[in-house]
């Protein structure tokens, strides 16, 4: 069983809870569900809270051993639709080179605090995943929510990907990781949308809203 990363006494599953309710989601997507033990359980808490007939949850897991204690967590939950693989295929997957995409980037903020040859083996183990994927399925679930927190490298790819139907957006190591640096960055320039808050909890957090919609 893999440890949560995000718990019911951080911040920043009591800002996604508020935010859920404040706009009223009803179809979310999380990448990046693990073991289904932590941002999981807010959507569930969030989704159990309301009355929907059109509620869903898609949980997207490619490590096998976290993708079986998913579905032990989740069970029960009729609207939970469950993926063992990854979001997008890597024909999207803009990190290509390691190097030029990521490590000379300014995005990059995992150096000097993990050394050069751990990093290149999350990067390797990331690119196996994505291999594995023939299709990005991201750009068809029609959803307004969605959690961006799945592997170091493709936050930005995820992002570009989304379905124009997303409205809620959020991010998880978006200041002090390279996952959501990018789309952290990319959010606060545009005018669509708002940010709603942020924090520097563990590797930093941010919520964003699509400016006119519900």
């Amino acid at each position: 069983m893999r440890t949560p990363e995000i718990t019911s006494n951080m911040n920043f599953y009591k800002d996604m809870l508020t935010a859920m309710s404040l706009f009223k989601s009803k179809k979310i997507i999380e990448i990046g569900s693990g073991s289904g033990n932590g941002s999981t359980q807010c959507f569930i808490q969030y989704l159990d809270s309301i009355e929907c007939e059109e509620k869903q949850l898609h949980c997207f897991e490619p490590v096998e051993s976290w993708f079986k204690d998913l579905e032990q967590n989740t069970k029960n939950k009729q609207y939970c639709n469950l993926y063992n693989h990854s979001t997008i295929s890597y024909d999207d997957f803009l990190v290509k080179d390691f190097y030029n995409d990521f490590y000379k980037t300014k995005y990059n903020t995992l150096i000097p605090r993990y050394e050069h040859d751990l990093i290149k083996s999350w990067y390797e183990q990331d690119v196996l995943y994505f291999k594995k994927c023939t299709e990005s399925i991201l750009p068809t679930i029609h959803a307004d929510t969605v959690l961006i927190d799945g592997c170091e490298f493709a936050g930005y790819s995820e992002f570009k990907k989304l379905n124009s139907s997303i409205s809620l957006i959020f991010l998880d190591d978006c200041f002090t990781a390279f996952k959501n640096n990018q789309v952290f960055e990319t959010l606060v320039q545009d005018r669509e949308y708002t940010l709603l808050t942020y924090s520097k909890e563990r590797n930093g957090y941010a919520l964003f809203h699509k400016n006119d919609t519900p």
